[in-house]
């Protein structure tokens, strides 16, 4: 199996389309784990079954599922807005934007990728929270349900709605929720 995998997943790795690791488990039991591609580029540093790798908007995966559980708990819906959860919000207009154009895309909440956070020291944006507050304080980008537009500030704001509903840090609620029940240990 392990000859297999390799003979699949080389012509994706030398095309720079992946790097990771793969691990295949039938029951439970993992039966290969292999490596592939560069940990980090520079320095070149291999990719090996230990390497821990920035998931970035993969974690939107994560959010949803939790959005998902607050829900299921009646705890919100669909048409809950920013204001019902977060009536402090900075930005009357985006306070009516709802958890369904949060996780469309179509709240016109400002990203987190933008000159003015660059300026700020990366040290400062160690949580979700901390990110929030950054987000919360700039313009939006367009009246909730208006446009479409990639948006990792739009799911910013859902993690703290996360904290809010659930009176923990957003990254202790998805430890809890999400990643412990599927044995994501090292997540």
């Amino acid at each position: 199996m392990s000859a297999a995998l390799d003979r699949w997943m080389a012509p994706i790795v030398q095309a720079d389309d992946f790097a990771g690791v793969v691990l295949i488990a039938h029951d439970g039991q993992p039966l290969v784990t292999r490596a592939y591609g560069p940990a980090r580029r520079a320095p070149n540093t291999p990719a090996n079954s230990s390497t821990i790798y920035n998931i970035a908007s993969i974690g939107k995966r994560f959010t949803m599922t939790a959005i998902g559980r607050l829900i299921q708990e009646g705890r919100l819906t669909l048409d809950t807005t920013i204001g019902e959860v977060i009536p402090d919000y900075p930005d009357a207009q985006s306070r009516a934007a709802t958890v369904r154009q949060l996780i469309s895309m179509q709240g016109g909440i400002a990203d987190i990728f933008s000159p003015a956070r660059e300026a700020l020291p990366s040290a400062q944006f160690s949580s979700n929270h901390a990110y929030y507050q950054f987000v919360s304080s700039q313009p939006p980008h367009f009246a909730p349900g208006t446009n479409t537009e990639y948006c990792n500030g739009c799911y910013v704001v859902l993690g703290e709605m996360i904290e809010r509903l659930s009176g923990q840090r957003f990254e202790d609620y998805i430890q809890r929720v999400v990643f412990t029940p599927a044995h994501m240990t090292h997540t």
